[in-house]
């Protein structure tokens, strides 16, 4: 685990508060390949203590396509709600960023359903063109005997 190195400002937390909200939203429009750019080439995702998802980014978006594609064969919105976010620099650079997420899903009929919530752990970076990225994410669903 990477150790914390104090807190962040508020022009920070706005920041990453944009970047969530603009990464979200290009996932559940469908906008895949705006949703894999803002994480980094070799970034890394990970469901629980699971293996994460090969290939980096490349990796990253063809597994979200797929999910979209499903989800909209399906006519089902998805929307990702996140909250509670804890915000700091880790001693390696990297800006980490802990949250609550929740999904929902919303048939065409107007049933909404909602996933287990989970806790998600970001890793983020600064790219080249000094905007944020994700390095790493790890998402441990809420369900007992999990971690």
């Amino acid at each position: 685990m990477v150790a914390s190195t104090g807190e962040v400002g508020s022009d920070l937390l706005f920041e990453v508060d944009r970047f969530y909200a603009t990464q979200q939203m290009q996932l559940d429009s469908g906008d895949v390949e705006g949703f894999g750019k803002s994480f980094t080439e070799d970034a890394t995702f990970a469901l629980g203590a699971g293996d994460s998802v090969p290939g980096g980014r490349a990796g990253i978006v063809a597994v979200m396509r797929g999910l979209v594609e499903r989800f909209q064969a399906a006519a089902v919105h998805r929307h990702h709600w996140f909250g509670m976010r804890q915000v700091d620099h880790s001693d390696d650079g990297a800006i980490r960023a802990v949250y609550y997420a929740i999904v929902s899903h919303t048939s065409s009929e107007g049933a909404v359903k909602l996933d287990p919530s989970s806790v998600v752990t970001d890793h983020l970076v600064r790219a080249a063109d000094g905007a944020l990225a994700v390095r790493s994410r790890r998402i441990v669903l809420d369900l007992p005997g999990r971690a």
